[in-house]
C-alpha cells in the first residue's frame, strides 16, 4: 500500500506532461531511458496485434515480440505476430531474449540483435541465469503443465541455453509459479511463490524453504544485496524486503504521469539492481477489477529505485500507443544513473521494527465507495478488502488525524460478499489502525476505485 513516508521522486521522461497513448518520438524517449538508467539500455516485452479483448497473461498467440535499444534507434519487432509469446526475458549479458511459446510448451530464444527464434526445450521459462564462474547462460524452467490461474508447476529445473539437453534440477519440492521465479547472482538462492500466494526465499538445489510473506510477482535484486519484493494486493506497490536484516517497507510502483494511480502489473526486477519494468495502467473494462480486461491503454514503464531500495527516482514510459503490452524486462551497461537535479534526497533506511498498531476512532464523513467485486472477479484469491474513502471530522480518542484518508474493510471473505453498508455523505464513527501495523493482510488483494496518491491508509477494527 502507498505510504506517505516514502514518496515517489521526479520523472525523468521525455514526456513529463504526455497522457498515456500520446506519441513520443523514440529519440526523445531513448535519451530519457539512457539517462534514467547510467548508459546503453535494453527493454523487450510482447504486444498484443490480434484477437479481442486483454489477455494479460498472454496465454494465446496473438503477440509480436518487441525490442527497445537506445543506441539503435529506439523501437522495433523483433519477431512479428500474430504467435504465441509469453514472458520474454533478457540474458544477463543482454545478447539474448529467452520466451515461451505458451500454446506449445516449449522454450524459446533469439537474439536480441535479431535473427530466427531457436526452439530449444519444452517447459515455460521463468529466469535466465549466468554463471558467475564462466558466464554459461542457462535458462530456468518449470517442466510439466502448469495449473490453476496462477500458473503453477514443478519440477524447476536448468538446461544451458547453447545445449539445452544438459539439464540440472533446481527445485522439486513445491509447485511455483512461473512468473514470479528468480535466481540469484550467485545461483544458490531464488525468490519464489512456492506455491501462490506462499512469498519464498529458497536456498537451491532443493534446500530450505524460508517462508516470507503473501502476495505476487516475487523478484530479487540482481546483485550481492539480497533484497526481494513482493507485489501487494492492490497492485500498486512493491513490499521490499531487506533478508540481510529482516527489514521490510512499501514502495509505490503506480505513480509515473500517466498511470492515474490505477493498477499496475507484470513488475520485473531487471539489470542493474535499480532498474525495474512493469505495466500499467489498467483501466479498461468495467467495475472494480482491471487487471484481467488488459486493453489498449497498457503501456510499458521503466522505474529506477533509490541506492537503498525505499523509493521509485524516477520513470521513464517506453511505449505511447493505443495497443496492449506486457511482460516486459530491462537490462543496462550502465552503472547506474547519477540522481537528477531535481530529485529529493534519499530517503534513510526504514527501522527494522513494525509500525504499532496505534489505535484512533474518529467521526469521518464517507466520501467514496469502492464496488464489492464478486467472488470470480478476485479469482484466484479467495478474500478481499475494499478501500472507502473518508474525510475526518474529528479525532475523538487517539493521535489526531485530519483530512482524507482510505479506510480498508472486509469486502469479500470465503468467496462471499461481507462490505459494510455505507452511503456517500453519511457520517460514521469508525475505530481504525494503520494498514501497514497488519502483516497478517499482507498478500490479500485489496481492491479500490479511487487512485490512492499516497494518502494514509488504515484497517477498520471493532470498537
Amino acid at each position: 500500500m502507498s505510504r506517505p513516508e516514502i514518496m515517489t521522486g521526479c520523472l525523468v521522461t521525455a514526456m513529463l506532461s504526455a497522457a498515456v497513448g500520446a506519441a513520443a518520438a523514440p529519440a526523445d524517449v531513448a535519451a530519457a531511458l539512457r539517462q534514467l538508467a547510467g548508459g546503453p539500455t535494453r527493454v523487450v516485452w510482447c504486444r498484443q496485434v490480434a484477437g479481442e479483448g486483454g489477455d494479460p497473461f498472454a496465454t494465446n498467440a496473438w503477440y509480436s515480440l518487441m525490442a527497445f535499444d537506445t543506441e539503435a534507434g529506439g523501437e522495433r519487432v523483433l519477431l512479428p505476430g500474430p504467435r504465441s509469446i509469453r514472458k520474454p526475458l533478457l540474458s544477463p549479458d543482454g545478447q539474448w531474449v529467452v520466451f515461451t511459446d505458451y500454446l506449445r510448451g516449449r522454450v524459446m530464444a533469439v537474439p536480441f540483435a535479431g535473427g530466427e527464434p531457436r526452439d530449444l526445450a519444452d517447459g515455460h521459462a521463468a529466469d535466465v541465469w549466468a554463471d558467475p564462474a564462466n558466464g554459461q547462460l542457462w535458462v530456468v524452467a518449470i517442466r510439466g503443465p502448469l495449473q490453476s490461474e496462477a500458473f503453477l508447476g514443478s519440477p524447476v529445473v536448468r538446461f544451458s541455453l547453447d545445449r539445452p539437453a544438459e539439464n540440472r534440477v533446481v527445485w522439486t519440492k513445491t509447485p511455483v509459479s512461473v512468473d514470479n521465479f528468480q535466481l540469484t547472482p550467485d545461483g544458490t538462492r531464488a525468490a519464489a511463490l512456492a506455491p501462490w500466494p506462499t512469498a519464498a526465499w529458497i536456498e537451491v538445489p532443493d534446500g530450505v524453504m524460508k517462508r516470507v510473506g503473501r502476495g505476487c510477482w516475487t523478484s530479487c535484486s540482481p546483485d550481492d544485496s539480497r533484497h526481494m519484493w513482493i507485489f501487494d494486493g492492490a497492485h500498486r506497490n512493491l513490499l521490499v524486503l531487506s533478508l540481510r536484516d529482516d527489514r521490510r517497507w512499501t514502495v509505490p510502483v503506480n505513480t509515473a504521469p500517466g498511470m492515474q494511480g490505477a493498477e499496475v502489473y507484470h513488475p520485473r526486477w531487471g539489470r542493474p539492481a535499480q532498474l525495474f519494468a512493469l505495466t500499467g495502467p489498467y483501466l479498461s473494462g468495467h467495475g472494480s477489477i482491471r487487471i484481467h480486461f488488459g486493453g489498449p491503454r497498457v503501456e510499458v514503464f521503466v522505474g529506477r529505485l533509490s541506492p537503498d531500495f525505499t523509493r521509485v527516482e524516477g520513470w521513464v514510459q517506453i511505449t505511447h500507443n493505443e495497443t496492449a503490452d506486457y511482460f516486459p524486462d530491462v537490462w543496462s551497461s550502465g552503472g547506474g544513473a547519477s540522481r537528477p537535479a531535481d530529485a529529493p534526497a534519499t530517503h534513510a533506511s526504514p527501522p527494522a521494527t513494525a509500525p504499532a498498531r496505534v489505535r484512533r476512532s474518529v467521526e469521518a464523513r464517507v466520501v467514496a465507495l469502492t464496488r464489492t467485486p464478486t467472488a470470480a472477479e478476485i479469482r484466484p484469491y479467495e478474500h478481499a478488502l475494499v478501500a472507502y474513502e473518508y474525510e475526518v471530522i474529528r479525532t475523538l480518542d487517539g493521535p489526531p488525524l485530519e483530512g482524507r484518508i482510505l479506510v480498508l474493510h472486509w469486502g469479500v471473505r470465503n468467496r462471499k460478499p461481507v462490505a459494510p453498508r455505507r452511503r456517500l455523505g453519511e457520517t460514521v464513527h469508525l475505530a481504525i489502525e494503520p494498514y501497514e501495523a497488519h502483516p497478517e493482510l499482507e498478500g490479500e488483494r485489496v481492491v479500490m476505485d479511487m487512485p490512492d496518491e499516497g494518502r494514509p491508509q488504515f484497517v477498520e477494527v471493532p470498537l
